[in-house]
C-alpha cells in the first residue's frame, strides 16, 4: 500500500516538484514570469502538496479561457487506465474532502451567517457546475467544472 512506503512518496514528490520547476524557469512553462514562490506543505495521511506563485508580466497575463483551461486541470484518473479503481480510490481518501454541507454540521467551514440561517460554507463550497471558464470583471475566473454521470459529461 502506498502510504506504507514514505520514503517513496516523498522521492516521486520531490522529482515532479523539480521537474515541475524546472518547466516553469527554462522551459517558459507560463511565459515570461517575473518571479516565482513556492511552498511545499505536508498533508495528513503522509502526503505533501504544494502552493506556486508565480508572477508573470502583465502583458503576458492569461486573458481567454481557453489558456486557463490547458493550465489549470482538475480530474480523477481515467477510468480506462484505472479499472480496478485502486488509483482513484487513492486519490478519494488522500485529497478529496467530505462535502460541506448541513450533514455535517461538526466541519470548522461551516458556519451561520446569522443566528437563523442555515449552516453555509464559508469556502463557497460545494462550486457551481459550469460548461466553460469565465474570466470576471474582477480578474478572478471561474473554472471549468464538467458533471459526469456514467461517462457522459452533463454540463
Amino acid at each position: 500500500m502506498y502510504i506504507n512506503r514514505p520514503d517513496i512518496i516523498t522521492r516521486v514528490f520531490r522529482a515532479r516538484l523539480k521537474h515541475l520547476i524546472y518547466l516553469i524557469r527554462i522551459r517558459a512553462a507560463f511565459s515570461f514570469y517575473r518571479a516565482y514562490i513556492y511552498t511545499v506543505k505536508y498533508q495528513k495521511r503522509e502526503l505533501f502538496y504544494t502552493h506556486i506563485i508565480i508572477f508573470i508580466y502583465a502583458g503576458h497575463a492569461f486573458f481567454e479561457p481557453e489558456y486557463i483551461n490547458n493550465l489549470i486541470r482538475v480530474k480523477l484518473p481515467n477510468r480506462q487506465l484505472d479499472p480496478d479503481k485502486s488509483l482513484t480510490t487513492i486519490f478519494k481518501q488522500a485529497i478529496i474532502h467530505d462535502p460541506y454541507n448541513s450533514l455535517n454540521p461538526t466541519f470548522s467551514y461551516m458556519v451561520k451567517k446569522y443566528l437563523n440561517d442555515p449552516l453555509t460554507c464559508i469556502k463557497c463550497f460545494p462550486r457551481e457546475f459550469n460548461k466553460t471558464t469565465i474570466i470576471n470583471t474582477n480578474g478572478y475566473s471561474i473554472y471549468r467544472r464538467r458533471r459526469i454521470i456514467n461517462n457522459e459529461i452533463i454540463t
